[in-house]
């Protein structure tokens, strides 16, 4: 019975009939400290109720503020991040839990995170962990999105397959949604994405802020190979112009959803909306 639930609260992440979201993660704070953007709960309450953030990623203190703050509309989804460990820390890459599933559920999230960082030495903390809290959303009927990122240093060919691996370790474990980041030449996303299937959505991270245009392009591309949206965080809190960025990304998230998937000339042919 639980799967019913997990597909309604996944499906209030995404953007009303659309099957594709744009989800906006606020968790920042915890590893790395109040940095622009996002520098006060007042300065995050003045953007996060947009219309075109699908969905809003944040944990637990973070949340309770914007929820007393009435922050938060009944058309965005909520996901309670689970783990993290501040960066100044040497084992920063291997997160810990730091909320508990049934408190997010108290909290009213559609949906948990966690992120597992790969690093040389944190495999088996990241597998149990994944498994671990995979069997209690799933028990609760809550979707688990799992944020995926390899820390080891490889070349481009080989960091394609190690991520390539590490998504179907997330599908494996039980993982409903994945957030990835881009490979480090855009061309690769075609067999990136192949590791993925279609009961499991996929949404790329912007990563630091960079160029807009850049993004736009980047997201089009995503979304020409089957992911269901973007995972966006400093490429929106930290924009000059942050309903711009935002209705530009919803603009292309909303049409590509209703496309077909990319054909081998597709990269020659698009260009900055």
């Amino acid at each position: 019975m639980s799967y019913f639930g997990r597909k309604l609260r996944l499906s209030r992440l995404l953007y009303g009939e659309q099957s594709a979201g744009l989800i906006v993660p606020i968790d920042h704070g915890l590893t790395v400290g109040p940095i622009k953007g996002i520098e006060s709960t007042q300065q995050i309450q003045s953007w996060v109720g947009n219309p075109d953030i699908s969905a809003i990623i944040a944990h637990k203190g973070m949340l309770e503020k914007l929820i007393l703050a009435d922050a938060i509309p009944s058309s965005t989804g909520v996901i309670v991040h689970l783990n993290g460990m501040n960066s100044l820390f040497e084992d920063a890459d291997t997160k810990q839990l730091v909320t508990d599933l049934s408190y997010a559920v108290q909290l009213g999230a559609d949906a948990v995170s966690i992120q597992v960082n790969f690093t040389a030495n944190n495999a088996a903390h990241n597998t149990r962990l994944l498994g671990a809290v995979a069997d209690k959303a799933h028990a609760l009927g809550i979707p688990l999105l799992s944020m995926v990122y390899d820390k080891v240093d490889a070349g481009d060919l080989e960091s394609v397959e190690r991520m390539r691996s590490f998504i179907r370790m997330g599908i494996e474990l039980g993982s409903d949604a994945l957030k990835i980041g881009f490979p480090k030449r855009i061309e690769q996303l075609e067999h990136l994405l192949s590791a993925a299937d279609d009961s499991t959505p996929v949404f790329f991270a912007g990563g630091e802020k960079g160029d807009e245009n850049a993004l736009i392009n980047k997201a089009q591309a995503a979304m020409s190979y089957g992911a269901k949206g973007l995972c966006i965080g400093r490429g929106v809190f930290q924009s000059d112009n942050k309903e711009y960025i935002l209705s530009r990304l919803a603009k292309v998230l909303k049409s590509s959803a209703a496309q077909p998937t990319a054909t081998l000339g597709y990269f020659d042919q698009q260009q900055a909306v």
